[in-house]
């Protein structure tokens, strides 16, 4: 069963996003909002400080809020059933799926920022409503010939041309 599982709390971005905001709201508590004026004082911005605190304490708040909710994602291949199941708990709680028999030809796009995007395809080279990244492990091209090694059906196509 190849199977991917991941939820905010084990997510680094989630993380990151705290820290930044503690930084942000740390360096308005301790910068000088008149710090921020040249020698001549024609050229201030003392309203940069309170901004930063606000930024920090928005994108600390959103650190925390996805820390508590702890968002799930992830997809499996249930061998049993024939099935490719994913999830995304931001989305809606429901276990989605398709049947393997179903997918004939799944395209892997690498972008220029080295994330993959899966898209798959039925027999008659319909897109299938599975979502192209985020559900799926990164990167995508290991969990996508591993699948294809399981169903032998499947094409797989590495960065095709467009």
């Amino acid at each position: 069963m190849l199977e991917h599982q991941q939820t905010s709390r084990r997510d680094i971005r989630s993380y990151a996003l705290l820290a930044l905001g503690l930084l942000f709201m740390y360096a308005a508590a301790t910068v000088p909002p008149a710090s921020n004026c040249d020698e001549s004082g024609r050229a201030c911005a003392p309203w940069l400080v309170p901004v930063a605190g606000v930024l920090g304490l928005l994108a600390s708040a959103g650190g925390v809020a996805l820390l508590l909710r702890n968002h799930r994602w992830g997809c499996r291949v249930d061998a049993r059933s024939g099935q490719l199941q994913w999830w995304d708990t931001r989305q809606s709680e429901a276990v989605h799926h398709v049947a393997l028999d179903t997918i004939a030809r799944i395209e892997l796009r690498t972008n220029t920022d080295s994330s993959d995007a899966l898209f798959f395809y039925d027999a008659h080279g319909a897109r299938l409503p599975i979502p192209k990244d985020e559900v799926f492990p990164h990167p995508g091209e290991p969990w996508a010939r591993a699948l294809v090694a399981r169903c032998p059906h499947i094409v797989l196509s590495v960065d095709p041309a467009e």
